[in-house]
């Protein structure tokens, strides 16, 4: 085995990171990684239906100055 193991790049996003069960999907993938001597990195976009509502606002709030208060009604599915 090398002295310094290879990274290896993991990225997740949307339904992947929308829930509990997911993430434990996600934790066993690390963790295969770290058994087969990989230095994980995990990136993970936005959860599931957050771009989309972001790409609206950005849209819709053109100038209106209403951005903020569209940002904070935001949902998350737990």
């Amino acid at each position: 085995m090398p002295s310094v193991m290879p990274w290896v790049i993991l990225k997740f996003g949307g339904t992947s990171v929308s829930s509990p069960a997911n993430w434990a999907v996600i934790e066993r993938v690390v963790r295969a990684r770290l058994a087969d001597g990989k230095r994980p990195l995990v990136v993970h976009s936005a959860l599931a239906g957050v771009s989309n509502q972001l790409e609206s606002i950005a849209r819709s709030g053109e100038g209106s100055g209403s951005a903020p208060t569209k940002l904070a009604l935001i949902t998350f599915a737990p």
